[in-house]
């Protein structure tokens, strides 16, 4: 059984609105199928790096599998497609999972690859799981247990 979890690092004590439904939602769903609920984790500061490293040793001290960090302007209201997307995440041993989200004051998502950090035209994506090279962390989880084995340590981000 995965030991859920989700970060939602707040700045100045703010979040979306929308995170309350992702929440409600995302623990109804998990209780419907069986599943222990998800835990939710906050921090309030300035800096996101800092945010997340706080998170992540939140989730390491709860013994967490799996870490989703929603950033406090982004969340997403369908728990079937969330779990699916950790779950992916869980069978292709992947250390990070990511769902591309649009960039603000940019045309297109936060995916890429290579050297340059090109970035992936949507139909390469588009309703499918592809390797890249790098991908925003608005929307991700982090396998919990690859990042202690291999980076235990902070700072993480």
């Amino acid at each position: 059984m995965i030991r859920f979890g989700v970060g939602i690092p707040a700045y100045t004590s703010r979040v979306s609105a929308g995170h309350l439904m992702q929440a409600g939602q995302l623990a109804w769903a998990w209780a419907k199928a069986g599943l222990q609920p998800p835990m939710f984790l906050t921090v309030d500061t300035a800096g996101v790096d800092k945010a997340r490293n706080l998170l992540i040793a939140r989730a390491r001290e709860a013994k967490l599998d799996w870490l989703l960090m929603a950033d406090a302007d982004t969340y997403y209201t369908n728990p079937a497609a969330i779990f699916q997307m950790v779950n992916e995440g869980a069978s292709r041993r992947a250390a990070v999972i990511g769902a591309p989200v649009k960039m603000r004051k940019r045309p297109g998502y936060n995916v890429s690859r290579g050297a340059k950090y090109e970035l992936v035209p949507e139909e390469e994506w588009r309703k499918q799981v592809i390797e890249v090279d790098r991908i925003g962390t608005a929307f991700t989880a982090v396998n919990m247990r690859w990042l202690m084995d291999h980076w235990q340590n902070s700072p993480w981000f």
